[in-house]
């Protein structure tokens, strides 16, 4: 099964070297289409990009080895999904990291609002109508952040608790 030769996307040439995708679909466009070199690859479509055989990485790309195609491809062939899967997956877990960056993007909001406003818009009463309702609107959303906090405190003092208890159970056992 790793014997047969394998077909690579720019996406997955970017995932064996840690690449940047951009570059390397610049690189391959020049290597494609340089006289000298003549890289030999397929075009699926705009979206998907080239698939270029495993030769003509090996060939054109003097910083990739056999070995790192044949461990990439048994790491390929041995994925649970497929790499659209996983590249969903990948950025679900960066969003993640994104710590309550809709309740900031609510904050800021208004302010950007005013500073498209024409002079004429930021003193209407439908802008003071806005306003009061941003007021509103944030003032719910700090009294639920601080209902959020009062219980993540009684969940750690909980949990601080139940780690001194068991530590003292752990103590008296010996």
């Amino acid at each position: 099964m790793y014997n047969k030769p394998l077909m690579f996307t720019v996406g997955m040439l970017a995932d064996m070297t840690g690449g940047n995708k951009q570059y390397l679909s610049k690189k391959v466009k020049e290597l494609i289409y340089n006289s000298e070199i003549n890289m030999q690859a397929e075009l699926k479509s705009n979206r998907e990009g080239y698939r270029i055989p495993e030769s003509e990485v090996i060939r054109c790309f003097d910083n990739i080895t056999k070995e790192q195609i044949d461990e990439y491809k048994r790491k390929y062939y041995a994925m649970d999904t497929s790499p659209k899967v996983r590249k969903l997956n990948e950025q679900k877990e960066q969003s993640e990291n994104f710590f309550l960056q809709k309740e900031n993007e609510i904050l800021t909001e208004w302010k950007i609002r005013l500073a498209s406003a024409t002079q004429e818009e930021k003193n209407s009463p439908q802008m003071y109508e806005y306003l009061e309702q941003e007021l509103n609107k944030i003032q719910l959303l700090k009294e639920a952040k601080l209902k959020e906090y009062v219980m993540l405190e009684m969940f750690i003092e909980n949990c601080d608790k139940m780690i001194d208890s068991i530590q003292n159970k752990l103590k008296n056992k010996n």
